[in-house]
């Protein structure tokens, strides 16, 4: 086994071209970089205090409930990370999605407004968001992507103007969960982006 893995991606396409009868083409070659996907590591070290073990009056087992919340935290974290994450602010994680996107040819991105959209704010917005989102779409290979990833308020916004729209449809996952899905792509809420807005749980 190994900790990286390189691989190499297409930089700039040969130039083909025409040519007239009996004469050459132009030599022309492509070219590619070379990338290197390394393993990160996340997790923690939790500590219980031994008093709320002893404590007989709760009604959770401390320990499972310190366990839940770790968990919890791990998947905000690494969804964090996914979306948003930079090397050059934590050397010690991976590069998020976009900053990936960030780093491809300005045609990949697609900006809907330059201060953001509200998706909600009337029916011009909402049709103009799509137009976007299927332009986005588009520009995934094949045009088909499986999975739209997006945050808590992302997701409210865009599932929202689907219903009003009546465009609104919905599938099963493998766990037979209901999942709502815009031209085939499934719509995944990754949650809030910060460990700060983590919804808050009673303690009992």
């Amino acid at each position: 086994g190994t900790f990286n893995l390189k691989v190499n991606r297409w930089f700039a396409l040969p130039t083909p071209g025409w040519r007239s009868l009996g004469e050459s083409f132009t030599s022309t070659a492509g070219s590619s970089e070379q990338l290197e996907e390394t393993v990160y590591i996340a997790g923690g070290n939790l500590d219980i205090e031994e008093l709320y073990t002893e404590d007989q009056g709760v009604r959770i087992d401390p320990q499972k409930n310190q366990t839940d919340m770790f968990l919890a935290a791990m998947g905000y974290i690494i969804n964090n990370q996914f979306l948003n994450g930079d090397v050059a602010s934590d050397p010690e994680a991976f590069n998020g999605i976009k900053l990936r996107i960030t780093n491809l040819a300005s045609r990949q991105t697609v900006a809907a407004a330059a201060a953001g959209l509200d998706v909600r704010a009337s029916t011009a917005n909402m049709n103009s968001f799509f137009d976007k989102l299927n332009e986005a779409m588009h520009k995934v290979e094949g045009g088909n992507p499986d999975v739209l990833l997006m945050n808590t308020n992302s997701y409210l916004g865009i599932e929202s103007a689907l219903r009003r729209l009546g465009l609104y449809d919905t599938t099963k996952d493998m766990f037979g969960r209901e999942v709502t899905v815009y031209r085939g792509a499934r719509l995944y809420d990754m949650g809030p982006t910060h460990l700060a807005t983590t919804p808050r749980r009673p303690f009992l």
